[in-house]
């Protein structure tokens, strides 16, 4: 009975689109091999496949890069077209890893167990060299990092496809 009622008010107030955009979905990411998020000199983002990056870019008055990997970010800009990685937050929710040696303290926070003290930690311990370099941080033990291991990686090799001795 609430839920309709509140569906009700918010269809008087915004009227019925405004009501059916509320209670939608987001959308769902591009499903495509390379997803790039492309940033305009307004700082408005859009999530789209590689393929549609030079058409979005040169939109914006830029040329496109070459050679993106999934979450790469391109960010057009009065000076030129910069490209780094998405923030930590947006690689996690498209089941991407995050570059342990790379990765913003704030961008270490989103992977799973990892608060602002051990972000700082994991920080002050680089660089890496593999996976496993991350068991001699204090806090770090077995069990969290095999929750790690498919969520971070170090200079391109994905955690659970390292075979690199546990050393930093």
């Amino acid at each position: 009975m609430r839920v309709l009622a509140t569906g009700a008010l918010l269809a008087g107030l915004w009227g019925a689109q405004g009501a059916a955009a509320w209670n939608a979905a987001p959308p769902e990411p591009p499903r495509c091999p390379v997803r790039v998020e492309v940033v305009g000199p307004e700082r408005r983002s859009a999530l789209v496949c590689a393929a549609e990056v030079p058409r979005t870019v040169s939109g914006f008055g830029g040329v496109a890069p070459a050679g993106l990997r999934d979450g790469d970010r391109v960010e057009v800009a009065a000076g030129g077209v910069l490209v780094g990685r998405m923030p930590g937050p947006a690689l996690r929710l498209l089941r991407l890893p995050i570059d342990i040696n790379a990765a913003s303290v704030e961008d270490l926070q989103a992977l799973p167990g990892i608060g602002p003290e051990l972000a700082s930690r994991l920080a002050a311990g680089r660089p890496y060299r593999s996976i496993g370099g991350l068991a001699g941080v204090p806090g770090i033990g077995r069990k969290r990092l095999a929750a790690l291991a498919q969520a971070v990686e170090v200079a391109g090799v994905i955690g659970g496809r390292s075979g690199a001795p546990a050393s930093r």
